[in-house]
């Protein structure tokens, strides 16, 4: 009889767990549990772990699959809208779902504004002098107020200039909006795609933490505790991924979302650059916040009203400012020139930290293992760009007529620019290449100098050599997309060929599939059929496609006459040819 109980017991909770939710939220915590924060990082580890088995592709794909998101695909309801989610939107999509799931409280930055505290201190300091001189004031003191105005009048003139996702000195936020009992999930999926952008993360690391408009992050310190599942990554640059595995090597795996709908991978890596703690870069977790004051209703079991509060950093365990200022003297603010970053004794770099102190037990190297690894990424980078070519192909964007100038800035645009081009994926897989072309040549130096953190069965250079280009080869080489050439017919380009033309590839989606890949014979240009105008832009472009890193800064809206003398870009591409370095050995 027990056993029977605990059988119906059992099928009624399953059922229980896999009723259909309603689109209404409902509220029936007041803030999240333990529970909660495992099956968090459980929900985001399996949908990473569903796209990199390539079981769905997009956000909305991931999360309607029973083996991607095994914990609430069976409660979807069918009125679900299809969620779109580009790479800011996913980390506040995938918490609204989790949240809505879960009946969660839920607030969210609705909007930021360009922060002011320069200013602010600027105007603080002309009272001040003001104040001193009372109704006469010196020759001294005019003068140096004037230079104060004249001090003011120029931060008011470069602020209005910004682009919000890239100031200078951050933002700060703007708005928060509470949702309350009632609402349907889709309203609130369709707000967040519609207000939620890489300004959304540009806040200072240490400030705006308390208080009504309290932001959503916090700055976590380097280590396994803190960065998990779910924990999310922000590149200055303009680019957001999540976490979803940590490696027993050290190595972190993300997904990302991109402006065509597209849900990729991602590792870690020098591709993700560093800023000052003003802009608020690196990795986070949500900041914990619970509803206060609210009222649970016996009828419903739902609580309402109330407020949310947000957790502030100092109440926060594993709040860190380490990413900015180093693991030496972590609560010294430092620049990040001067930050330091020691590992077992040794000053290392701010990557190469990062994965040592998230492996488990000593970090040992095997550089044959490195460029296998390093390689398959490279191949998924280069099959989701082949993605994102194809999408820019079908929507026929080749056959318009190129605009008479490049935008602002080719990484950080709107419109059909930011939705077909690929600068930033593409600097981002150049990035990539560097990284591992340093690595596999600093772990070469390393093993001709006997160092004990290289591990590998090769007892002479020249049987590494042979190693690591039986390695290449058989990942670069058998790592193929297909390419339908503007004639129609199928190629096949492996990763191999793409990085013998890495320079050649063409960002901009005005060009034919060709130029997109680097195909630049003379069999290939005359399939192509482009006109003089658009070949003189592809010619143009060269120096912009020499160039990895990427600066959001920088105008860049020449023409195709300007463009070949302006000051940006790189006049010669970096060596960072893979294949060429173990020739070389």
């Amino acid at each position: 009889m027990r056993l029977w109980l605990m059988g119906l017991f059992m099928l009624g909770s399953f059922a229980a767990q896999a009723q259909t939710k309603s689109l209404s939220w409902t509220i029936k915590h007041t803030e999240w549990t333990r529970t909660h924060h495992e099956n968090w990082r459980e929900f985001v580890a399996k949908l990473g772990e569903g796209r990199e088995k390539g079981l769905c592709r997009t956000t909305d794909e991931c999360l309607k699959h029973p083996q991607a998101n095994p914990l609430y695909f069976r409660r979807n309801p069918s009125n679900l809208r299809s969620v779109f989610a580009d790479c800011a939107d996913l980390p506040h999509i995938l918490l609204a779902y989790f949240s809505w799931m879960n009946d969660l409280p839920f607030s969210y930055q609705r909007g930021v504004s360009k922060a002011t505290w320069k200013l602010d201190d600027l105007n603080a300091e002309l009272a001040s002098l003001r104040a001193q001189g009372g109704r006469l004031l010196s020759s001294q003191l005019r003068t140096q107020i004037r230079a104060l105005e004249k001090k003011i009048s120029d931060e008011q003139k470069r602020i209005s200039k910004e682009d919000i996702r890239y100031t200078v000195d951050g933002n700060s936020v703007r708005e928060r909006r509470t949702i309350k009992n009632g609402e349907s999930i889709n309203e609130i999926l369709n707000d967040v795609v519609g207000t939620i952008s890489t300004a959304t993360y540009r806040i200072h690391a240490n400030k705006y933490d308390s208080g009504t408009l309290f932001k959503d992050f916090y700055h976590v310190g380097l280590n396994r505790e803190s960065i998990q599942p779910g924990t999310i990554l922000y590149d200055p640059a303009g680019h957001i991924a999540v976490v979803y595995k940590v490696t027993d090597d050290g190595r972190v795996l993300m997904i990302d979302a991109h402006p065509d709908n597209s849900l990729t991978r991602v590792s870690f890596g020098e591709k993700f650059s560093r800023s000052p703690d003003v802009r608020g870069a690196g990795f986070v977790n949500f900041r914990p916040q619970r509803l206060v004051g609210a009222s649970l209703d016996p009828r419903t079991g739902n609580y309402v009203g109330g407020r949310i509060e947000g957790t502030p950093n100092r109440g926060i365990q594993n709040f860190s400012l380490e990413q900015f200022y180093g693991n030496v003297n972590p609560t010294t603010p430092v620049s990040l020139r001067d930050s330091r970053f020691r590992f077992e004794n040794k000053n290392v770099s701010y990557h190469d930290y990062v994965r040592r102190v998230l492996s488990r037990g000593k970090l040992i190297i095997n550089p044959v293992n490195e460029l296998k690894i390093g390689l398959n990424d490279l191949c998924l980078d280069l099959n989701d760009r082949n993605d994102s070519v194809e999408a820019a192909i079908k929507a026929r964007i080749h056959e318009m007529n190129a605009p008479e100038r490049l935008p602002e800035n080719i990484y950080g645009t709107h419109g059909t620019w930011e939705t077909y081009s690929t600068p930033s994926r593409d600097a981002r897989f150049k990035s990539s290449v560097k990284e591992i072309y340093e690595k596999l040549n600093d772990s070469i130096e390393k093993f001709r100098q006997g160092s004990n953190e290289i591990t590998t069965d090769h007892t002479s250079i020249s049987s590494l050599k042979t190693d690591l280009m039986e390695t290449y080869l058989d990942v670069a080489q058998s790592c193929v997309i297909d390419m339908a050439n503007s004639r129609g017919r199928t190629l096949e380009l492996s990763l191999d060929d793409v990085l013998d033309v890495l320079f050649k590839i063409s960002f901009d989606p005005y060009h034919c599939v060709e130029l997109r890949w680097g195909q630049t014979d003379a069999q290939s240009i005359q399939n192509c059929g482009q006109n003089s105008t658009k070949m003189n832009w592809y010619n143009a472009q060269q120096r912009l496609r020499q160039t990895i890193e990427r600066d959001y800064t920088l105008r860049m809206d020449y023409t195709v006459r300007e463009l070949p003398t302006a000051p940006i870009g790189d006049r010669v591409a970096p060596e960072i040819g893979i294949k060429k370095l173990i020739q070389s050995l």
